[in-house]
């Protein structure tokens, strides 16, 4: 198993023992990240802390957009975390089948979709609560002034800068 923030282990197996950890099952040979590049683990740690701070549950159910989601590994550990339904956007169609194999191996395709298109080209964002990103600056720069116009976002996790950015 991988544990790329603290309580979260990724795993290409069912694990079984402290409940208290969020475990998630992921595939071996998907073809985007699964959770080790540094700014993935800094987006997952925010999440965490996120849903701790503001008591993200089912008694306080909200939405998330992942921008650049990849395989879904931020959308799926969100809603394990307690997020009631994702919309995750991804450029590469390739990513769609590892988003949807590791919803249903988690058991978390109700609620989670993922939508192929680049990101540059929507004019109307979905309503959400929070918004993670893990993507290039240039293409978090170009999209950001729309997502902060809507009021209903509260929440921004932004992650992909580099050092020098």
């Amino acid at each position: 198993p991988f544990e790329p923030t603290k309580g979260i282990h990724l795993s290409s197996h069912i694990l079984r023992g402290d409940p208290s950890l969020l475990c998630l099952r992921v595939a071996s040979k998907a073809a985007f990240g699964l959770g080790p590049h540094p700014s993935t683990r800094l987006a997952l740690r925010a999440l965490v802390q996120l849903s701790q701070e503001n008591k993200i549950d089912a008694a306080n159910p909200q939405k998330l957009l992942d921008l650049g989601a990849g395989t879904g590994i931020l959308s799926f550990c969100a809603r394990k975390l307690g997020w009631a339904e994702t919309l995750g956007f991804e450029v590469e169609g390739r990513a769609a089948s590892d988003f949807q194999g590791l919803a249903a191996a988690n058991r978390l395709a109700d609620g989670s979709r993922l939508e192929i298109a680049d990101l540059r080209s929507i004019s109307i964002w979905p309503e959400a609560d929070t918004v993670v990103a893990n993507l290039d600056p240039q293409i978090l720069c170009t999209v950001l002034p729309g997502l902060m116009a809507k009021p209903r976002i509260r929440h921004f996790v932004l992650s992909g800068f580099q050092s020098a950015q």
